[in-house]
């Protein structure tokens, strides 16, 4: 069987490979996309050494579950595709709690997988901010909740989006759909912490 490492460094040279060597398209997608790729195995060692080390989860045994090849397999392109710091952690987190807490329905991961891909950082800044302040709805003004952040008008076109991909109810804040997601893209004290992205 071939070892994890290997087979996402497939995946990621597979996905790079769609454009002609020597085109002016492969410039701006070869060189980047080698650098996340590889910058994406050397914190894929990381988290597969801390579920070795924290939760005793080895990347033989991984490397047989469909569950988390899956998710792998689909985060694997999401790295590739973005720069956000707060996606790339939040993928990361994915994958960890895929592998430490695996999911009873795979539709679950399915959905978070679909709507991680769809998500921003700010995106999910503001559904970690809901789930802090259940008491805020998608309706209310939030301002107040930003913490960390100024106050930025184009988060009502985010809130909107939020609201219409059903992660955020029109009077209860977090929609479960919401809650499932977020508990599945962060880490929580059962799992550790949250990973920086590189």
């Amino acid at each position: 069987m071939p070892d994890l490492k290997e087979t996402t460094l497939k995946i990621g040279r597979a996905a790079i490979g769609l454009f002609p060597t020597g085109s002016l398209v492969s410039e701006f997608f070869t060189t980047p996309k080698e650098k996340r790729l590889q910058s994406y195995l050397e914190a894929f060692d990381v988290l597969v050494q801390k579920l070795e080390n924290m939760h005793d989860i080895s990347a033989g045994n991984l490397a047989k579950r469909d569950d988390f090849l899956d998710v792998l397999y689909g985060t694997t392109h999401l790295w590739l595709v973005t720069s956000d710091s707060e996606k790339l952690k939040s993928i990361f987190s994915f994958l960890e709690n895929v592998a430490v807490n695996p999911s009873a329905d795979d539709g679950i991961d399915t959905i978070v997988l679909r709507t991680l891909r769809d998500l921003s950082g700010t995106h999910i800044f503001l559904m970690e901010k809901f789930a802090e302040h259940p008491r805020y709805t998608g309706t209310q003004e939030f301002s107040d909740i930003a913490g960390r952040r100024d106050y930025n008008p184009d988060w009502s076109i985010i809130l909107n989006d939020l609201l219409n991909m059903g992660i955020l109810g029109k009077e209860e804040g977090l929609s479960p759909k919401g809650k499932a997601i977020l508990k599945r893209i962060t880490i929580t004290s059962d799992t550790g912490t949250k990973p920086d992205a590189p």
